[in-house]
């Protein structure tokens, strides 16, 4: 079992490949890309090791607009990967992201294009890690607003856009999950 998780997290990790930028939206194939996240729910969940209450990811227009408009901001504004963090910490971020009275919170997030030259990893290029989203997400919410907890088994909607920063490109990816107000 944890020979098993070890492997899985080297070959997710690995795989964090995505296409070139084109330009507006996202290079990758978005639905395949949600498949995998959705497929990666299922294998958290049968090990154990589920993270939240998701139910599932679906892609989102809005999300996608939202993502694309993120993307140029970051294009725009980061130099470095490590400013693309603050680009997406930024009230610039928040403000495209979250509306007056919202009570959905909204996760922002990326991960690195990386071009692999062996079969294995070429076949995968549209696949990567759902830990490393989780793991770099920048929450946003409105804290005027009586923000509750995430709906339990909650359909999140995700959006995707390319960015190029310093010469390599990088897919913002924007997720809104759903919550309910306090009582």
């Amino acid at each position: 079992m944890k020979m098993f998780k070890k492997l899985m997290a080297i070959a997710l990790a690995g795989v964090m490949a995505l296409a070139v930028l084109t330009g507006c939206g996202s290079s990758l194939n978005e639905n395949e890309i949600i498949k995998q996240m959705n497929d990666q729910l299922k294998a958290n969940a049968a090990y154990g090791t589920a993270y939240d209450s998701y139910k599932e990811f679906k892609a989102d227009k809005e999300m996608g607009a939202k993502a694309e408009t993120i993307a140029k901001k970051v294009a725009e504004k980061a130099k470095t990967q490590a400013e693309i963090e603050t680009v997406l910490k930024s009230d610039d971020v928040k403000n495209i992201l979250v509306g007056k009275d919202d009570t959905n919170v909204y996760k922002v997030s990326y991960v690195k294009s990386v071009s692999f030259g062996s079969k294995y990893y070429k076949t995968n290029k549209d696949m990567f890690d759902l830990s490393v989203i989780q793991s770099k997400a920048e929450l946003h919410y409105d804290s005027t607003a009586l923000v509750g907890r995430e709906i339990k088994n909650a359909v999140v909607g995700v959006g995707f856009a390319d960015a190029t920063v310093d010469g390599s490109v990088y897919t913002i990816v924007v997720q809104k999950v759903p919550t309910q107000k306090k009582a």
